[in-house]
């Protein structure tokens, strides 16, 4: 067999399927033969986690693979306003911007991912001028990856994935295109906590990602949004500006007649009707000095019972036995 061209198909599949991204990246850039025909077959980049921080100067990424490599990259600009990548080698390019750069690796990993992330997170912050300095810089890494997603010819499989986000429109250019059929925690982080800012997730609620969601952690977010749109959740912490009976009730019977149902904090503002609690929940089963208040809930047709649990600035939901 003169060429790698005349070699059968299916061989060359096994062959691609023993090598990692990097090396298939390489055979990428070997001929136009080898190009055509890594984008045609789009080998698995059997990825397993994707953990990327952006900071004001650098911007840092771990991939682990589904077979034990590790690579750390950081990309950062160089002296001359270029590119200095530091791997396991040094690059620099300084004709080229360090955050471009980061950008396309990442889409062009990305483009090659067919099997589960385990966990995907996006995270950006900058402690001596605040996040938002750098803010410009993550909408512009946002845009370059949900172009990159949208190429895909599929979703993105992820397992669970979290977010730091200062508005809405910023996991808007991620979580649509995550497979929803795989995704089970969605994480929404604020990269100003402590932070009285309020994020609304007016968009995001209707995506089918999150009510296919199972587990949901925004902690560091007051969220805009109704409770009716956590109901299905099986665990979850999530903060709100005021919560009131009728929101207690909501989440009591959801969690009561879900099969799932596991434990969801709810962090509140204001909770002006907390007295009216009683009128619904009868006498707490236990009340402490410092105004926390328990109560155990049941439902008779499915034999579920739930605790309840009441402080001065959280509410909480626990599945338990009676």
């Amino acid at each position: 067999m003169s060429s790698l061209s005349e070699m059968p198909e299916v061989v060359m599949k096994k062959i691609f399927d023993k090598l990692d991204i990097r090396a298939i990246f390489t055979l990428r850039k070997v001929s136009h033969f080898l190009r055509n025909f890594i984008d045609d077959v789009v080998p698995d980049s059997k990825l397993k986690v994707v953990e990327v921080s952006v900071y004001s100067k650098y911007i840092w990424i771990r991939y682990t693979f589904n077979d034990g490599p590790l690579i750390i990259n950081t990309y950062e600009r160089s002296e001359n306003g270029g590119c200095k990548i530091v791997t396991r080698k040094k690059k620099v390019f300084d004709e080229l911007n360090y955050v471009e750069v980061f950008s396309g690796d990442l889409g062009n990993i990305l483009k090659f991912q067919k099997s589960a992330i385990r966990y995907f997170s996006l995270g950006w912050s900058d402690v001596i001028n605040g996040s938002k300095e750098i803010e410009p810089t993550i909408d512009k890494i946002l845009e370059k990856l949900e172009e990159a997603l949208k190429s895909r010819k599929r979703k993105l499989k992820v397992k669970n994935i979290r977010i730091d986000a200062l508005k809405q429109k910023q996991v808007l250019s991620i979580l649509p295109f995550v497979d929803s059929e795989y995704l089970e925690t969605i994480g929404i982080s604020n990269p100003e906590s402590p932070s009285n800012e309020i994020l609304s997730i007016d968009e995001i609620v209707q995506l089918e990602q999150w009510k296919q969601g199972k587990i949901i952690y925004t902690p560091e977010h007051i969220v805009a949004s109704s409770t009716e749109y956590f109901t299905h959740f099986s665990k979850g912490i999530v903060s709100l500006l005021s919560v009131s009976v009728e929101d207690v009730i909501v989440l009591k019977e959801a969690f009561l007649s879900s099969s799932s149902f596991d434990n969801f904090q709810m962090k509140y503002q204001r909770f002006e009707e907390k007295e009216l609690l009683l009128d619904v929940l009868g006498l707490p089963s236990n009340q402490e000095e410092n105004d926390k208040k328990e109560w155990i809930v049941g439902n008779s047709s499915n034999n579920a019972f739930l605790k309840i649990i009441l402080t001065s600035s959280d509410i909480y939901f626990m599945r338990c036995s009676n």
